[in-house]
């Protein structure tokens, strides 16, 4: 085998095990996609209110908490 054909295998190598080890290693918890609306959390310690109707401007209100 000459140098060049040992590099490429070399290569290929990496490369399959990099595909595995991102296929079968444990996945992290994602808050963001773990719930419906990818708010990250159902309860948000800083209120942020979207609001919008059809022909008119959006509305964003920050509610911030009482302490």
């Amino acid at each position: 085998m000459e140098w060049q054909q040992i590099a490429a295998l070399g290569v290929v190598g990496v490369t399959v095990a990099l595909m595995a080890w991102r296929l079968l290693r444990p996945r992290r918890l994602d808050f963001r996609k773990s719930t419906g609306c990818g708010c990250g959390s159902t309860t948000n310690p800083v209120g942020l209110v979207v609001t919008g109707r059809r022909g008119e401007r959006p509305q964003i209100v920050l509610k911030t908490p009482h302490r």
